[in-house]
């Protein structure tokens, strides 16, 4: 399964972890490596349904 996203989407991302990062170092990073594994579970589950 292929994962597109909407240019604005991928801008409001970057913009959210740049938050957290600003409000704790290295959490804008955890914020985007718990937004990639959400992604491929959901993904995932969605390839064990088809």
């Amino acid at each position: 399964m292929r994962v597109v996203s909407h240019p604005e989407a991928d801008q409001e991302l970057e913009a959210a972890a740049l938050w957290y990062e600003e409000r704790q170092p290295e959490l804008g990073d955890d914020f985007l490596h718990e937004f990639e594994c959400t992604l491929r579970r959901i993904v995932d589950d969605a390839g064990a349904l088809a």
